[in-house]
């Protein structure tokens, strides 16, 4: 996990890996201002399962 901060927030980057019949790795980044939650993406990447 990755955090950026500044005086107006936060940028939180994740790479995780859900797993049920397969696994799927996905970077997870989620942008916060003023201590609420203003944007999130999430990418599925299959270079993180390696």
């Amino acid at each position: 996990m990755r955090e950026s901060m500044n005086p107006k927030g936060v940028t939180v980057v994740a790479d995780v890996v859900f797993a049920n019949d397969k696994k799927i790795p996905v970077r997870y980044v989620m942008v916060f201002r003023d201590g609420k939650l203003t944007d999130e993406i999430w990418q599925i990447d299959p270079a993180l399962a390696k």
